[in-house]
């Protein structure tokens, strides 16, 4: 799936740039580890977190 991203943009993003904007999408967000933390941003439930892979938004 990732070849064919940078395949078919016309002006590809770097791999480590396109990785790290990557986030769970889930009908409901939970904390995953005691420093996940709830926020609420522009009226979407997100989980922010130390570790990238705890990142969730709420949708």
């Amino acid at each position: 799936m990732l070849s064919r991203f940078c395949q078919n943009a016309s002006d590809p993003m770097p791999v480590r740039v396109w990785m790290e904007m990557k986030m769970k999408v889930a009908a409901s967000v939970k904390r995953m580890c005691r420093n996940c933390k709830i926020v609420k941003r522009k009226g979407v439930v997100r989980v922010i977190c130390s570790d990238p892979r705890h990142k969730q938004r709420q949708g």
